[in-house]
């Protein structure tokens, strides 16, 4: 069987409930990971077991290097770090995985 350690929740479902308790800090404090994304449509989070049922990879094409930023982005001129990140969630066991309502 498979324990829930992470959950996908969309933003605004996630500050409506650390306004109404102690639930999100109750999940974060048993060890469960809890990521924001507006990819979740609200209402609704997907619950699962992402330490056995998926693995995240870097797509190949990600960058990381130093390079000068555009102008007017920073006070004083010199490098900054550029990082873009390309990766891909492979899902092994389906199975461990739920869509639940909130």
């Amino acid at each position: 069987g498979g324990t829930a350690d992470g959950m996908i929740i969309n933003p605004a479902d996630y500050y409506k409930a650390m306004a109404r308790g102690r639930w999100m800090q109750d999940l974060e404090d048993n060890g469960v990971f809890i990521v924001r994304t507006r990819l979740t449509p609200e209402g609704t989070a997907i619950v699962g077991d992402f330490g056995h049922g998926a693995q995240l990879f870097d797509a190949g094409r990600s960058i990381i290097e130093f390079a000068e930023p555009p102008e007017g982005i920073f006070a004083e001129p010199g490098l900054a770090l550029k990082a873009e990140i390309y990766e891909r969630v492979v899902i092994n066991l389906p199975t461990n995985f739920f869509f639940v309502d909130l």
